[in-house]
This record gives structure tokens, C-alpha cells and sequence, in this order.
């Protein structure tokens, strides 16, 4: 057992059992950050040792987050972030319990908030994205490099976070393909590349991409000016600001846009869903589903064939 009897001791060694069993580093910080978030809110109450955390101290905590406001507004915490901020931490309570540093997890009886499933709002119409793409000024290094990147999120309806890590031998010319490695959840999967998507990419890799590398970075596919890796916002905001040039009100933030669209367009086109399930590495079918509910097209097609009022 720990000598430092501490909840901060012990999530110093949950960080190396989550490795250990090769947790990817995005889940290890995503947990440490919200295990810390409640360590301290414990330590204001002086309560600093994992058996002092009883049903009692957990249910204060979730009345906590359910009242918290987010500093300088009124908007309270979404449900999904404080089913994430409890999970984090009914995870630690569990590791906790199995190493008999507690003699059960206070957390185990505790229902966490309903997992409710929102509509996608960012999702474009074929016309929309086809306007999207037509965006950047391909006569520019950068346009040609915003173009293939535009291309590639539609095309494989990757994550943002998979895009900026791609490196350049992920990458399958000629098969036609991309690795997604450690994608969420740390799973790896191959995707197919539409041709279009290949062409703008050839162009960057060919082009573009070797005048900017300067030679310092051999490994990342997408550089930004400075030929250093994209980061997470640079990516969104270089996503964001064409969606405006293309008088594209409704897109929202950025980047999901296209990864929503992507899935949608196929469902319309009759693709089984399993496929589009593997192509966005959804762990579960039924986070998936929620692209039925979005993909009504056929359904409206039926509606104007076969209601009285729909083709008037």
C-alpha cells in the first residue's frame, strides 16, 4: 500500500496502471484531469485519503457539478461532461478497491446522468460541402494543403485530433489508403480514400509539402507555416473560416461538420450502417444509430411519393 495514504499518491500510481496497460496518453490525461478536478474539490472539505470518500461525500459532489456554473456565464455543465468528470472518477474508485486500498468503490451505486443523444446540427448538404471544398485558393501552397486536408475529413470522416497527428507514411497513395493510429479509444483502423481526396493529397505531398518541412520535421503530414505540426485549433480555425467564405451558416464548429456529413451521405446512399461504424471507430453500434435519425432523406422521398400532401 501507499506509504502516502493520499488520493493525489495513489492517482500517481492509477497514471502508470493506465499505461501499463496501454491506455492511450488522450485517456490518461482525460482521467488524471478530472480525477484532480475532484481531489480538489475534496480538498477543500478536508478530505484528502480515499477513506474518507463514502455514497454521502460522492452525491454532494454530483449536486456540485449539477449547480456549477461555468465561470463568467450561467450555463451549467453539459450532462455528457459531468457523466465524464464522474466516470473518470468512478474508474479511479474501482482501481482503488481491486488494489484493497478501500473495502468497496462508493461510486458503484451511483447512478451517473443519463447519457442523452443530440442530433448532430453541423450536418452540410452534398451542394454545401461540394461548396466548402471549393473554398481555398488552390493558386497558393496553403490553398493546395487546406484543400487536401478539407478533402481528407470528408473523405474518411476522420477526427480532428487523428488528422493533425497523421504522419506522412500513414499514408497509402497508392492503395488508397490511411492509417488511423490510436484513434480514439487507442484503436487503430485503416480507411479507404476517395480519388478526389488522393489528388489534392498527391498535389500537397508533391508540391507543397517539401518547401515547407525546412527539414525539421520529417514525420507529421499537415505543417503550418512555421513547417511545425498543426495543432488542434489551428486546424479548426482554418476549417472554420472557409465554412464562412462559403456563406455556410449552419456548420457550427468546424472540423465535425464534415466528419457528421461524411457519415450522412453514405447512410443516404444506402450504406450499412456497420461499415459506417467501422469507418468512424465507434466502439458501439448505438452511437452510430444516431445517423438514422439524422438521414432523412430517403424518408422524405417516400413522404412526397406516398403522402397526399407531400408531392403538392
Amino acid at each position: 500500500m501507499n506509504d502516502n495514504n493520499t488520493m493525489t499518491s495513489y492517482l500517481e500510481e492509477y497514471q502508470e496502471a493506465m499505461r501499463i496497460r496501454h491506455f492511450s496518453e488522450a485517456t490518461v490525461y482525460g482521467r488524471t484531469v478530472s480525477i484532480r478536478r475532484f481531489i480538489s474539490w475534496c480538498e477543500t472539505r478536508d478530505l484528502t485519503t480515499p477513506q474518507q470518500i463514502d455514497v454521502d461525500v460522492i452525491e454532494s459532489y454530483q449536486r456540485h457539478l449539477y449547480y456549477f456554473k461555468k465561470e463568467g456565464t450561467d450555463k451549467p455543465l453539459s450532462h455528457a461532461f459531468q457523466r465524464s468528470l464522474l466516470s473518470a472518477v468512478k474508474q479511479f474508485f474501482k482501481y482503488l478497491a481491486r488494489k484493497k486500498v478501500i473495502l468497496f468503490n462508493p461510486l458503484s451505486e451511483i447512478d451517473l446522468p443519463k447519457e442523452r443523444q443530440t442530433l448532430p446540427q453541423q450536418v452540410l448538404t452534398v451542394d454545401e460541402v461540394n461548396k466548402l471544398l471549393e473554398q481555398p485558393n488552390v493558386g497558393t501552397p496553403f490553398g493546395i494543403r487546406n484543400r487536401a486536408i478539407l478533402e481528407l475529413l470528408y473523405s474518411t470522416a476522420i477526427r480532428r485530433l487523428e488528422c493533425i497527428r497523421l504522419e506522412v507514411h500513414d499514408l497509402d497513395l497508392n492503395r488508397e489508403t490511411v492509417f488511423i493510429k490510436q484513434g480514439k479509444g487507442g484503436k487503430d483502423r485503416i480507411l479507404p480514400v476517395g480519388k478526389r481526396a488522393i489528388h489534392w493529397l498527391e498535389r500537397y505531398i508533391n508540391e507543397v509539402r517539401p518547401f515547407h518541412s525546412f527539414g525539421q520535421e520529417k514525420a507529421r503530414l499537415f505543417l503550418n507555416q512555421f513547417g511545425k505540426p498543426m495543432t488542434k485549433g489551428y486546424l479548426s480555425d482554418m476549417v472554420s473560416q472557409n465554412i464562412k467564405k462559403a456563406g455556410i451558416s449552419k456548420a457550427g464548429t468546424s472540423c465535425h461538420a464534415l466528419r457528421h456529413s461524411a457519415a450522412t451521405h453514405m447512410l443516404d446512399n444506402q450504406c450499412d450502417i456497420r461499415f459506417i461504424q467501422a469507418m468512424l471507430g465507434h466502439a458501439e453500434l448505438n452511437t452510430t444509430q444516431i445517423y438514422t435519425k439524422v438521414s432523412i432523406e430517403k424518408l422524405r422521398q417516400v413522404h412526397r411519393r406516398t403522402h397526399p400532401s407531400g408531392g403538392n
